[in-house]
């Protein structure tokens, strides 16, 4: 009876421990500041608190247009209720038909977001999912998927170049031209988010 009662009692502790102060903008432009926990990508509705002890009650995901959550080290990450899209070959935008939670990585004149998919690599597809979305726009744009495990794929930069010359042409053709260039030479999301920053904003 002890071990239950213990293992009780650590099952609501690591409940009460996923719920951050927080912030949710509603699609008409409201907002509401409370306690929630992070959005799962297909969440369709999101528990919110008013206070970190109250009762929770169910928010409909697609009343919401982003939540921005404080975790206990103060930091900050805001998540999206977007469409994820892709480009067509000929350069039509197709959006999935629900939409879906995203976090986002950098916010400016262009916003990059991603999701973080776990699993086994045996099986699946586990790692980081970026997309791009141009700030107005309802859908978020997939642009790269960093694998975990993988530590370097081949034709890698290759592969990014033509992303950036696919996806940035219009956005910002100043990063399209230094890449094609070879003044930039992408490794990774991290470094292509910064010489974005420094040459798009």
């Amino acid at each position: 009876m002890k071990k239950l009662t213990l293992l009780l009692l650590l099952v609501s502790l690591t409940l009460q421990a996923k719920f951050y102060r927080a912030t949710l903008n509603y699609g008409d432009g409201t907002e509401k500041n409370g306690y929630t926990d992070a959005p799962g990508f297909s969440d369709s509705t999101i528990k919110f608190r008013t206070s970190k002890d109250g009762d929770s009650e169910k928010i409909e995901s697609e009343l919401l247009s982003a939540i921005t959550i404080t975790f206990d080290d103060n930091t900050k990450t805001s998540y999206y209720y977007i469409y994820p899209a892709a480009l067509s070959m000929k350069g039509a935008v197709k959006k999935e038909k629900i939409k879906k939670w995203l976090a986002a990585v950098y916010l400016g004149k262009t916003n990059f977001l991603y999701v973080t998919m776990t699993g086994n690599i045996a099986n699946s597809f586990p790692g980081d999912y970026y997309y791009i979305n141009v700030p107005g726009n309802d859908y978020a744009l997939y642009f790269t998927t960093k694998h975990a495990g993988f530590t370097k794929v081949v034709g890698e930069q290759k592969l990014y170049k033509k992303l950036i010359a696919w996806h940035f042409k219009d956005i910002c053709p100043a990063l399209v031209e230094k890449s094609e260039s070879g003044e930039f030479v992408t490794k990774d999301m991290t470094e292509l988010i910064e010489f974005y920053k420094k040459t798009c904003e």
